[in-house]
């Protein structure tokens, strides 16, 4: 029986998965559980999850009533939040039980020891109930990429160097290829996103980007804007880069006829794509 494999973008604002289901996504908020005086309609991305003892709401339950609900924003993924918006992704995706997946690290924390970390923590199996359901989770592979830069896998029609900006809620990753391959010399990560920062000038926030990838010899190279902020962020970037694009990743989806349609999803689910796209080559025969 051949393993699901499924990308997952465990992000600090909202997790992103996608799989052979085409894409989801939810906010990635964990608050406090507690009983409600009246019943509550539950609605798609409501979830009220039991964990290794711990039991809480999730999603946009815990936007409305948790009183302190929050998330991790940090540099790395490496945290005890990571597994519960894996494991919620996967319960929601997918009826299955065993799986292979592809998740993220920001350029920066994208070493031997994070990435090892963040495997220990998800490789195995899992039992959560959410929502009343109980499913057993069996993750058999676990593999970290780097943000931005696996995001260019969304949709790698540009070939020559190409430099990404993943634009996100607690960091900025900024990637640069050459020919689909990773160039660490000239890629870093920026330690704040659009949901850390108190001066949200995106102008501002523009110019810091332009003026790191001049630090690191950005030239006049293609840019490619990705992230849960890209299209707010475009606008700006197109006044400091010479050739700007938003990177919409391409789904190719089945018809109802048995055919199959190209789509282009929003640049929030690039490195989600991303991720999928190197697990089915990385992955798919083992």
């Amino acid at each position: 029986m051949l393993l699901e494999i499924l990308g997952i973008d465990a992000g600090n604002f909202e997790t992103k998965i996608f799989g052979k289901g085409g894409p989801m996504k939810f906010p990635s908020l964990i608050g406090e559980y507690r009983e409600f005086n009246l019943d509550v309609h539950m609605k798609e991305y409501d979830f009220i999850f039991e964990y290794n003892g711990k039991k809480g709401f999730a999603g946009t339950l815990a936007e409305r009533e948790s009183e302190l609900a929050a998330s991790i924003f940090t540099t790395s993924k490496a945290h005890d939040e990571l597994i519960l918006r894996v494991l919620i992704a996967i319960h929601k995706y997918s009826n299955d039980n065993k799986f292979k997946i592809i998740i993220g690290q920001p350029i920066s924390k994208h070493t031997p020891e994070q990435k090892t970390k963040m495997k220990e923590m998800i490789k195995g199996e899992h039992e959560i109930t959410i929502n009343n359901v109980t499913k057993k989770i069996n993750i058999e592979r676990v593999e970290v990429a780097a943000e931005g830069a696996a995001a260019y896998w969304s949709n790698p029609v540009y070939k020559g160097k190409v430099h990404v900006i993943d634009v996100g809620s607690g960091t900025i990753n900024c990637a640069t290829l050459l020919d689909g391959d990773y160039i660490d010399r000239d890629s870093f990560t920026l330690s704040f996103g659009m949901e850390t920062l108190k001066n949200k000038d995106l102008a501002e926030i523009s110019r810091k980007i332009h003026h790191e990838g001049k630090r690191r010899r950005w030239g006049t190279s293609k840019v490619l804007v990705c992230g849960g902020s890209a299209e707010v962020m475009f606008p700006h970037l197109v006044t400091k880069f010479v050739d700007v694009d938003l990177l919409k990743p391409k789904y190719v989806k089945k018809q109802d006829n048995g055919g199959m349609k190209a789509e282009y999803l929003s640049p929030t689910y690039a490195n989600a794509v991303g991720f999928y796209n190197i697990g089915k080559v990385a992955l798919a025969d083992e």
